[in-house]
């Protein structure tokens, strides 16, 4: 499995129900990148849309 980690970026996102997670936060400790891993239940920010029915209603557009 190739990875290219991003020299600009700080930090490795990894959901914990994704596949090959433990390659993934092997690869970015041994180049000295910090991982967060996350839940995969998505909260927006006070203020901010709904993710779900933001992504249904760019589907339900999409597929016309």
């Amino acid at each position: 499995m190739g990875i290219e980690l991003d020299p600009g970026k700080t930090c490795v996102v990894v959901e914990l129900k994704a596949a090959a997670v433990d390659v993934v936060a092997e690869h970015a400790e041994r180049r000295g990148v910090p991982v967060v891993f996350c839940d995969t239940e998505v909260a927006p920010l006070p203020g901010e849309p709904c993710l779900d029915r933001t992504v249904l209603a760019l589907a339900t557009e999409a597929l016309g």
